[in-house]
């Protein structure tokens, strides 16, 4: 996701699950969801640790079929809170299935 695409997050609102923030907006350029997944180093300190996380998150992501083309494209950034290294790739697909956001695609 480019710079200017993640600027619109500035004043959407979220969704919190007990390890991830997500927010999302309309994708005004059409065609299908894009995601942009944050690990700060708070969360998890050596890049190793973060890029982990954010493999779990892409692969959850594609076990949950959200890469198709919809008919109202979203941008959708999610944030992992502490405690989300932890977890197994299906405990983020059991996770992120209950998020309000995924239940409109």
């Amino acid at each position: 996701m480019t710079t200017a695409l993640f600027k619109r997050f500035n004043d959407v609102k979220g969704e919190h699950t007990k390890n991830f923030f997500i927010q999302y907006t309309k994708n005004e350029d059409g065609g299908e969801n894009r995601f942009a997944t944050i690990v700060s180093k708070k969360t998890c300190s050596t890049a190793a640790c973060r890029n982990r996380i954010k493999r779990k998150i892409r692969a959850s992501l594609e076990e949950l079929k959200l890469f198709k083309p919809t008919s109202t494209p979203l941008l959708i950034a999610i944030f992992a809170k502490k405690g989300s290294q932890d977890l197994s790739v299906s405990e983020i697909v059991e996770e992120l299935r209950y998020a309000q956001v995924f239940h409109s695609l």
